[in-house]
């Protein structure tokens, strides 16, 4: 083999451990998976996020960007941002996220255990919302049409925040702007309180001014209306 052709063999050789050995470093980066934390179930906004809220899979280091919170020691004191949500399995996006220090009106996350957030849009609802304030109690009532028929549909649940449509939180001088009111509710009790707005009409009146001592809302388990709902 002539000397010049041996130079060549050596250089390509040179060049072709090279770059097989780029391949497999950019392949090894590719697939080095490291355990990040994603939402064990549907978060809502508002949420506060706690540990039963965290799942970890292994997901390959490449394919996180830094909006991704990788680190489930920096979801501490994180809320769901207002109008946000984080679907089930997902990762947690800096963008959705907030410190709970951040948030001007937190009684809203004073959720009792088996509690969720749930909205109600003045619109929707038969309410004075010059009557609300976060930090009472309401009832509400259902009435429907066939067959007419009105009774108590959840008793005792309490007004966590007041809103505007683009989050904004209203004070008491501001409560007549009031768009969006969010009560503490029993996760069970979600899916009638879904049927409900389908089915008729709700009205919300003062149950509480102010509530002292911490307690669940309760379905109106003895009314004719629940019958209707089941």
């Amino acid at each position: 083999m002539k000397k010049k052709e041996k130079v060549r063999l050596i250089v390509f050789t040179a060049l072709l451990i090279v770059s097989l050995t780029g391949m497999a470093f950019s392949l090894q980066r590719l697939l080095h998976l490291r355990p990040v934390p994603v939402a064990a179930h549907y978060l809502r906004q508002r949420t506060l996020l706690s540990e039963e809220d965290l799942k970890t899979i292994p997901l390959p280091a490449a394919c996180l960007n830094e909006e991704v919170i990788t680190d489930p020691e920096e979801l501490q004191g994180k809320c769901v941002r207002l109008n946000a949500a984080v679907p089930n399995g997902s990762l947690f996006y800096r963008s959705v996220l907030e410190d709970v220090s951040a948030v001007p009106d937190r009684s809203h996350l004073r959720l009792l255990e088996g509690e969720t957030s749930y909205d109600l849009y003045v619109s929707e609802v038969r309410v004075n919302p010059n009557s609300l304030r976060s930090g009472m109690a309401v009832d509400l009532y259902l009435t429907v049409n066939d067959p007419p028929r009105s009774g108590l549909l959840l008793k005792g649940a309490r007004i966590t925040g007041c809103y505007s449509r683009e989050g904004e939180v209203y004070e008491n001088e501001k409560k007549a702007a009031i768009e969006i009111f969010t009560l503490a509710v029993k996760e069970k009790d979600v899916a009638v309180l879904n049927k409900a707005l389908l089915a008729g009409k709700i009205s919300v009146a003062v149950s509480k001014e102010s509530y002292e001592e911490l307690s669940s809302a309760e379905l109106g388990k003895d009314s004719e209306i629940m019958s209707l709902l089941q």
